[in-house]
């Protein structure tokens, strides 16, 4: 392993940083690798979208590779230890797996409220310009709220 590799992480989105410009913002130097899949796992939404275990489900989305420092801007913006925690997963891109840093819902954070259009149309316009499955989205609001989710 060479020494600046342990600068560098890997990172899942599948939420708000799909979208392009909102990810360059956030982190410009980080590099697309991209589409990837997230086993036994299944998006869900409160507010935001957040993931949580289901075996046998799948969760679409981008894989980066970016310098630990952008770490802090990430944490900046998904409000580390407030709303999301991050940890450790398997992801899979192509033919080969990742060990990921995947952002997830603190537990006890209760955002409330729907997500906005605004959020909405802006993680749509993600998944299309990364052929993301949009039903994605989709399941992950219609289960929303329902005491079977």
């Amino acid at each position: 392993m060479r020494s600046h590799d342990l600068d560098t992480v890997y990172y899942f989105a599948y939420g708000h940083n799909t979208h392009t410009p909102t990810m360059q913002k956030r982190c410009p130097g980080a590099r697309l690798i991209g589409p990837a899949i997230l086993h036994n796992f299944r998006m869900t939404f409160e507010k935001f979208a957040n993931i949580e275990n289901h075996d046998g489900a799948s969760v679409q989305g981008l894989l980066y590779k970016m310098h630990r420092s952008d770490l802090k801007h990430l944490d900046k913006d998904e409000r580390f230890h407030e709303h999301y925690t991050r940890i450790p997963l398997q992801v899979h891109h192509e033919d080969r797996t990742y060990q990921a840093l995947v952002y997830i819902m603190e537990p006890g954070f209760d955002p409330g409220d729907q997500p906005t259009p605004e959020y909405l149309s802006q993680l749509r316009a993600g998944y299309k310009d990364h052929g993301l499955d949009q039903n994605q989205i989709d399941r992950a609001l219609a289960t929303k709220g329902s005491p079977n989710s």
